[in-house]
């Protein structure tokens, strides 16, 4: 896929589509460290191992370094710089390579789905000045009170960042990215919610907002 040079804008629609298009291609690859995962998730299940056999499931600190890395390929390929934030936040951040450097996206992983995620990550990623701000979130990782299962976990989450977004209504991107704690399928199973600055609500992007976004590069 070619580079997109000099860096273009970045919408919402067409960022889910790619990092979509990302995933699931390094998901289904066994030589790469997103299909190593899958791939050791899978062995994982099957079971049982012998005693001398050291095999778990990922840590977060190994899951979080490999969507890192899936969002510095994504990077490139828009043709922007990514870093990391150096304090022991470890926000994700793109910018483009131009004099001066300016801001492109803030992407911030949330490990846990609790009242932090709206009290202090909402107002820090809209704080931030970035073009498109990005938040990942396991909306399963507590269970919400109230909720049963991931699609009303999901939905749960999604109507609590559509209430903070509306009480600070932003005039910039926002992407509300999604995905179970234990969520193997393939195709993956993400979500992505844009916000929606006419309306002050968030939006459900579809495969057929994917597509669209895929055929017109």
């Amino acid at each position: 896929m070619a580079v997109s040079f000099p860096p273009e804008s970045l919408a919402p629609t067409d960022w889910f589509a790619r990092f979509r298009e990302r995933y699931d291609l390094a998901a289904s690859d066994p030589t790469t460290e997103l299909g190593v995962f899958y791939d050791r998730h899978v062995r994982f299940e099957q079971g049982p191992h012998s005693e001398t056999e050291v095999f778990g499931e990922y840590t977060t600190a190994e899951w979080n370094a490999i969507m890192t890395g899936l969002m510095g390929d994504l990077a490139r390929e828009y043709g922007f710089y990514q870093t990391t934030d150096p304090s022991p936040r470890q926000d994700v951040l793109w910018f483009r390579p131009v004099e001066p450097m300016t801001l492109a996206a803030m992407i911030v992983q949330e490990d846990q789905a609790t009242e932090a995620v709206a009290e202090l990550e909402i107002p820090h990623v809209l704080s931030g000045g970035a073009e498109l701000g990005v938040l990942v979130l396991y909306p399963d990782y507590p269970m919400p009170q109230g909720a049963r299962d991931l699609d009303e976990a999901t939905e749960l989450w999604k109507h609590r960042v559509e209430a903070e977004l509306a009480r600070h209504r932003p005039d910039r991107d926002f992407l509300l990215l999604t995905l179970g704690t234990n969520s193997w399928d393939l195709p993956s199973r993400w979500r992505g919610y844009a916000w929606d600055t006419s309306t002050h609500r968030l939006r459900l992007l579809t495969t057929t907002d994917a597509s669209q976004s895929s055929a017109s590069r």
